[in-house]
């Protein structure tokens, strides 16, 4: 894309430098060089148009800035579709095998905050399970990245997709949108940020808690409160999203091995401290 975009830039300033020798019945050799390299078209403007080589020189600088917005912007597109070097199903494949990895590092990364909530009690342990929420964290962004990702690909490519009888991924991509409509990434992150906000007040003002600050357990009890809603909210989503995987399975009993197995998210349980 880039090469493509920067041979028509060339050919361009090379065919107007021609253009311009040739009216003012200069050399026209000077376009291949432009050719080559377009910042040479400064050269022929300083020769041949001294009176208006400022205004001229900011217009061609004008265009390599208009240049390197097409090329960013060409650049996005790529980043954001992810085009495939390959055949559709290629990109088809590719995405969904990142899907399956992100999702399973974010399933194994909520297991192991679930299993360390359920002994936190100390300062230090508190710490490991704000450092096991960051990992979630960090899962959660990557496997929204690539789920958008994969959504995005099937709906650029979806009349190509179905021409080559790839419909599952359709459906593929029909589910995860489906599913991002219950807010299920959604509510995990309000989950995680209230929780993570519970333990980090609970680690700064441990002291005050425990000695019956008014202020400090008033504050506590308002974020515990907080994160035993998130924690409701996300069990809710949870339930509805294995009812919405139970549903397509029925209806297209094939698609069992196109959804992640890992994509069957288990009630979150309420840590209580001891």
């Amino acid at each position: 894309m880039t090469l493509i975009i920067y041979t028509i830039y060339a050919f361009s300033c090379a065919v107007w430098v021609f253009a311009d020798a040739r009216k003012k019945k200069a050399p026209a050799g000077w376009a291949l060089v432009v050719l080559i390299a377009p910042v040479t078209v400064l050269q022929h403007l300083h020769t041949h148009h001294g009176e208006r080589f400022h205004r001229l020189a900011g217009v061609f600088a004008a265009s390599l800035i208009l240049l390197a917005g097409v090329e960013f912007g060409a650049m996005y597109i790529v980043k954001i579709t992810g085009r495939p070097k390959g055949s559709v199903e290629e990109g088809l494949y590719l995405r969904k095998k990142k899907v399956t990895r992100s999702l399973r590092n974010l399933s194994d990364s909520l297991v192991k905050l679930e299993k360390r909530s359920r002994s936190i009690s100390k300062t230090g342990t508190m710490e490991l399970g704000v450092t096991l929420i960051d990992d979630v964290f960090k899962n959660l962004r990557k496997n929204d990245d690539d789920i958008e990702r994969l959504v995005y690909y099937v709906e650029a490519y979806r009349d190509r997709i179905a021409a080559g009888r790839l419909g599952d991924y359709i459906r593929l991509g029909e589910y995860f949108e489906w599913r991002k409509k219950l807010g299920f990434n959604e509510s995990l992150n309000e989950y995680l940020v209230d929780f993570r906000r519970l333990l980090t007040y609970s680690i700064d003002h441990m002291g005050a808690i425990k000695t019956g600050d008014q202020q400090a357990k008033k504050t506590y009890e308002t974020l515990y409160f907080q994160y035993r809603l998130s924690v409701r909210k996300r069990n809710e989503v949870t339930h509805k999203s294995l009812k919405l995987r139970a549903d397509i399975l029925r209806k297209h009993p094939h698609l069992e091995n196109m959804i992640p197995d890992k994509d069957r998210p288990e009630s979150l349980s309420i840590w209580v401290q001891k």
